[in-house]
């Protein structure tokens, strides 16, 4: 009888994505398992490519409500289908409900990270997990979500172990070609994400646009800005401060689209947001920069990566610069460094 996993991760993009070299262990040693994964509508179709996952479980809900009637329906769903252990990556308590609800009979959940180290209900999880390493010291967030995973199959879990890319549909490649055709110039392709959710992770524009015309007179680079339709009007302040076209691709994609442009670009860089999270499920390089977060807990899982960081933001969290690039302020020069370095390769 083939075994049977359920994941929550009810949280942002990055998390989402943080998850998988969990997912990945799990794959490893239960090779004949059956993974679903409950994850909120807008980050299920990048699930539904991702070779890890067998089933995708989108769940929409208002953050603050507990609506009972679809809360109720789908945990009578999942305990129909004889999942043996719920891995509860989010910590979030929607997801102990439909577990509880579903009678599962191990219900995990991690103990001691961001927002999961107070739960408000304990008592709806049977399996709970210390996921600081023992030493104290900051590690992966990926590395956290395999603790949790391997101490519930009873193995050590493996920081080398990397979760497969993404299979990106033809439509999408097609897409973003038609996309990246309009760009002009002939040197290399570069995409941009200029600001992140939070104010203090953007990066200043005239430091953007520095980076964007020596790089154009460097290598005779072709730029784009993705992001939300929101940064548009961003995007566009960018062109005319740096007086180079650009492309403005902000709105015109959704996540898989933006994962098809970065696989087809010869390098990004990005603040610390999603979309470094979303260029690691591609093999171009990534650039990202941290003006305020913690670049080990949440850098991305690119193998071919900078992260360039403010010494403010690595003693915040009692970091040295060690593998990271630090600086009392990240200026343009750093970045283009960072940008030449992968480009010259």
């Amino acid at each position: 009888m083939t075994e049977r996993f359920l994941g929550f991760q009810l949280k942002n993009l990055g998390d989402v994505l943080m998850t998988l070299p969990a997912l990945a262990l799990l794959k490893k040693r239960r090779p004949n398992s059956f993974l679903s994964l409950v994850v909120r509508p807008q980050t299920a179709p990048l699930l539904e490519c991702h070779p890890l996952v067998d089933e995708v479980v989108a769940h929409s809900f208002k953050p603050r409500g507990l609506d009972f009637l679809s809360t109720r329906r789908l945990a009578k769903t999942l305990k129909s289908q004889g999942f043996s252990a719920s891995f509860h990556f989010d910590g979030q308590k929607r997801g102990g409900v439909l577990a509880l609800w579903a009678r599962l009979p191990v219900r995990a959940v991690g103990l001691g990270l961001l927002g999961v180290s107070g739960l408000k209900s304990p008592w709806l999880y049977n399996r709970k997990v210390a996921l600081r390493a023992p030493h104290g010291a900051w590690e992966s967030l990926a590395l956290s979500h395999q603790r949790l995973v391997a101490e519930v199959l009873g193995v050590e879990p493996e920081p080398a172990l990397l979760a497969p890319g993404l299979t990106i549909p033809p439509a999408a490649q097609a897409a973003a070609k038609a996309l990246l055709a309009g760009l002009p110039g002939t040197g290399p392709t570069i995409g941009l994400t200029l600001r992140g959710r939070q104010k203090e992770k953007s990066w200043p524009l005239d430091f953007w646009a520095e980076v964007v015309r020596d790089l154009w007179r460097a290598k005779g680079a072709r730029f784009y800005v993705a992001g939300e339709a929101r940064d548009r009007e961003l995007a566009e302040a960018l062109a005319r401060l740096a007086g180079v076209k650009m492309g403005d691709f902000c709105g015109l994609t959704d996540l898989l689209g933006f994962v098809a442009l970065a696989a087809e670009s010869d390098l990004y860089l990005t603040v610390d947001t999603g979309s470094a999270h979303l260029v690691s499920l591609t093999a171009t390089p990534l650039v990202t920069i941290f003006t305020a977060t913690n670049p080990v807990q949440w850098g991305a899982l690119s193998q071919r990566q900078t992260r360039i960081c403010y010494e403010w933001a690595l003693a915040r969290f009692g970091l040295s610069s060690g593998p990271f690039l630090g600086f009392p302020v990240v200026r343009p020069p750093e970045a283009i460094g960072a940008a030449l370095a992968f480009l010259e390769e």
